[in-house]
């Protein structure tokens, strides 16, 4: 008799935009997912950079109540997503 690896399916791949002019289409790529976004960086170039400011002012203009908050860590783990989503899910400060 042989063993038989039994049937599953694979969710598919999240959505890859790559290319000039597509930092602009993001906050309305984010907001047709929904209103609460977390969005996770590593080091502080970003949150430092213009395109912070551009894209909470994108979010703004995408869809009212949008809530943005950021996770910036220069040594990022599942664990500290994790942990960091429970303190949003409680409405605690992380």
């Amino acid at each position: 008799m042989t063993d038989t690896v039994p049937a599953f399916g694979l969710g598919r791949l999240p959505r890859i935009t790559f290319g000039p002019g597509v930092f602009t289409q993001v906050p309305a790529i984010v907001a047709r997912h929904g209103t609460r976004v977390l969005l996770v960086t590593g080091g502080h170039s970003f949150n430092e950079s213009p395109r912070r400011a551009e894209l909470e002012a994108g979010l703004a203009e995408a869809g009212p109540g949008m809530d943005l908050d950021f996770l910036i860590e220069q040594a990022l783990s599942h664990q500290k997503i994790i942990a960091h989503l429970e303190c949003i899910k409680h409405g605690e400060t992380a």
